[in-house]
């Protein structure tokens, strides 16, 4: 089971979760319930219905587990977009595990490019969160690109980042099936 990760609000805390019983109503505020819709490459779409403005919708993001060398998960990446006219196109956040150095921050770099190093908004019992503001140039490199990289640095280690791998297989596919959330969406 994929635990909610993200640090948005309840409409976009989207996880993969053993269905509820039909007859099971969500408690009043509760996140909606979350489904993998489809895939595309090393990409899942993670979708949600919820009540937008009164009226139920589903929303939708792209999502990839991040794993090491053991292949023990150890980070998530998911991806919004953003509507036309924004400052930025999308916005990705990434979920790092508790006793990540804040203060370096998180690098992305795609296809061993120069890496842009993003700050840690904050951490919680779920882990550390990197909210990175994706610019048009930004995601056209990720649909572009084979291969993206995060690196971060442990507390324990931190003569030791450590790197993991971000597959973009399926990256633009997805990208295309991604919700158009409102940022006061994003923000409530």
């Amino acid at each position: 089971m994929l635990a909610c990760r993200l640090a948005l609000p309840a409409l976009f805390c989207l996880a993969l979760a053993a269905p509820a019983a039909a007859q099971d109503a969500p408690a009043p505020g509760a996140a909606p319930e979350a489904y993998l819709k489809e895939e595309f490459g090393d990409w899942d779409l993670i979708c949600a219905v919820a009540n937008v403005n009164g009226a139920e919708e589903e929303r939708c993001q792209i999502a990839q587990l991040l794993r090491d060398g053991e292949d023990t998960t150890v980070a998530e990446v998911r991806v919004l977009r953003l509507p036309e006219g924004e400052r930025g196109a999308a916005i990705a956040t990434v979920t790092t595990p508790l006793g990540t150095l804040l203060p370096p921050g998180l690098a992305l770099a795609v296809d061993g490019g120069e890496p842009a190093v993003y700050p840690f908004s904050f951490c919680s019992q779920r882990g550390c969160v990197s909210r990175i503001g994706l610019t048009a140039e930004d995601v056209l490199a990720l649909q572009r690109g084979a291969r993206a990289t995060l690196t971060m640095i442990p507390v324990a280690t931190p003569d030791s980042p450590v790197t993991l791998d971000v597959s973009l297989t399926g990256f633009t596919a997805g990208y295309q099936n991604v919700t158009i959330v409102e940022r006061d969406e994003i923000n409530n």
